[in-house]
């Protein structure tokens, strides 16, 4: 299955682009060099991406393996995935971040 042609390939690739425009700016870890933050936050981006892409083409694969349904009812499966992609990559990615000793600034 060819990710990047798929809606949760071009979720993730919005995830991506939005965790390099300034997620790590969101965590903090005293004496970090430049370049220990960016290598840990492509680090955990990549895991998280891996992560979620993988835990969301089963949910897919379970949701609309072999059911006939509306398309309206196809959307709201569509919409519905989208957001607990984006809050699960959130997750994965805090979670992987706080691993490597970082502390996340309050929004």
């Amino acid at each position: 299955m060819n990710v990047s042609a798929t809606p949760i390939g071009l979720l993730l690739a919005v995830l991506a682009v939005t965790a390099c425009a300034g997620i790590s700016a969101d965590f903090v870890k005293e004496g970090a060099a430049t370049e220990e933050i960016r290598a840990d936050n492509g680090a955990c981006r990549a895991e998280t991406e891996a992560r979620v892409g993988r835990e969301s083409d089963i949910t897919h694969d379970i949701r609309v393996g072999g059911s006939r349904a509306s398309a309206d009812a196809t959307r709201l499966l569509q919409v519905t995935r989208d957001s607990g992609v984006e809050r699960r990559y959130d997750r994965i990615f805090t979670a992987c971040m706080k691993a490597r000793g970082y502390s996340q600034l309050k929004k």
